[in-house]
């Protein structure tokens, strides 16, 4: 990254102050000027500029909290160019050139992982800076390695963190302790070795007992196979003892077919006409028993009644005349309804058959009745439907409940939070591992 211009819009003793720095070879620039000029005061603003206005700054004295601007030109290393202005704030402090809030990240990534402490200790040595360091070194007794090291890393106080590591070593190991981890560890590991060696066998045992367990494994793996064969057989015998009374019966039924060949099948119909001829019959016991106390009644009255001779002659004449005008009298009383009924079906059977099938007569259309079995396969296409009607619903269920456990798993992605930096973690351990 390199910085081709600095505006110093509103911060600290400026107010509208540019500084071109696109020139140059190297980028190296050297900016001078008496005391109180503003030299300090830059370098703050540079410092803010990429890291924050501080919440407690001493360069509002001229410009309000609210109106200090800082603003900047970097090229990065592809070439491409950012321009942007920093102001104070809690929130959205990076913006473009028309002040619209820009992603800090896009910052971040041309510092290179540079923080605002290695940038104070490293690139933005102030005169307080100095004297500091002076101080270390002098307190280092002349350890010229200390200093470097701790001024390549930006640790401002390498001899402070260097006792917090010795601190930490001690509480982990000590040469002549026992209650140390590691001492503690180192005794655990000798009595775990003792108890290795105590438990161990000599390899003339040890073929013995792999032998032995070899022959075991394949005394096992036989006995395995013939009690999986026994299993076998044990489930094919329970099979057959299960399948004997319904064997036994399969075949009685059979004989008993076998006796009924020439008994004719009944049509599918047969069970409603069946229950409406024993309902016919029971009206007809009724009426049989009803006209039998007629009877009787009538019986009654005929012993009461003097029939001439002559009459009686003529009986057989009398009552077939009878009978002959009952039934022409019911006859008649009858045939308007039964031609009327005739005409309103034999207009139903026209109007069906010229929707279902204009091209047929009704006589053709006898033709078309469904055979038993077709009727049987018509209901079993019914039951395998409503079957598949089931799978489907369940199905439907099925995809509505992922597809809301989808959208719950999708709201607490977005919900978590951000992973953190392990900048310094990782320049800890970096530390760590020098020392």
């Amino acid at each position: 990254m390199r910085l081709l211009d600095l505006s110093l819009l509103a911060y600290g003793p400026f107010t509208g102050a540019w500084v071109d720095l696109s020139e140059g070879k190297e980028g190296l620039h050297i900016i001078y000027g008496p005391n109180e000029a503003g030299k300090s005061a830059a370098l703050r603003a540079i410092e803010s500029l990429f890291f924050g206005v501080p919440g407690q700054t001493s360069d509002n004295f001229i410009h309000d909290n609210t109106r200090l601007r800082i603003g900047a030109t970097i090229q990065r290393t592809d070439g491409t160019k950012l321009k942007f202005i920093r102001r104070k704030g809690t929130k959205n402090t990076l913006l473009d050139s028309a002040e619209r809030p820009l992603p800090e990240p896009e910052l971040s990534a041309c510092l290179g992982g540079v923080t605002r402490e290695i940038y104070t200790t490293m690139f933005g040595l102030s005169h307080q800076n100095l004297i500091d360091g002076g101080k270390l070194l002098l307190a280092g007794g002349g350890a010229l390695g200390e200093s470097i090291f701790a001024a390549s890393m930006g640790i401002s106080n390498l001899r402070n963190v260097m006792q917090e590591l010795q601190q930490e070593a001690e509480t982990i190991f000590m040469p002549g302790g026992r209650k140390r981890q590691i001492n503690s560890l180192i005794s655990e590991f000798a009595e775990l070795k003792k108890k290795i060696h105590a438990l161990s066998l000599s390899s003339r045992d040890w073929d013995t007992h792999e032998n032995s367990l070899k022959e075991a494994k394949r005394l096992s793996d036989k006995v395995r196979v013939d009690l999986s064969k026994l299993q076998l057989k044990e489930k094919r015998m329970t099979r057959l003892l299960e399948a004997l009374p319904v064997t036994n019966e399969r075949q009685e039924l059979l004989c008993r077919l076998e006796d009924l060949e020439s008994v004719p099948l009944l049509p599918v119909s047969h069970p409603t006409e069946r229950s409406k001829l024993v309902n016919q019959m029971e009206r007809s016991r009724a009426d049989l028993v009803s006209a039998g106390h007629e009877l009787e009644k009538i019986e009654t009255h005929l012993k009461k009644l003097a029939i001439p001779e002559n009459l009686l002659i003529q009986g057989s004449q009398v009552t077939e005349i009878y009978k002959r005008l009952g039934s022409n009298s019911k006859a008649l009383l009858d045939l308007p309804g039964l031609e009327g009924a005739w005409k309103r079906l034999r207009a139903d059977q026209t109007r069906i058959l010229m929707e279902l099938r204009p091209d047929l007569t009704i006589d053709e259309a006898f033709q078309l009745r469904l055979t038993d079995t077709q009727r049987l396969n018509i209901l079993e296409l019914g039951t395998r439907c409503r079957a598949v009607q089931d799978e489907q619903r369940n199905a439907i269920q099925a995809l509505e409940e992922l597809e809301a456990n989808l959208e719950e798993a999708g709201a607490r992605l977005t919900g978590l939070e951000a992973p953190k930096n392990l900048g310094r973690l990782r320049t800890a351990i970096r530390l760590a591992q020098k020392q």
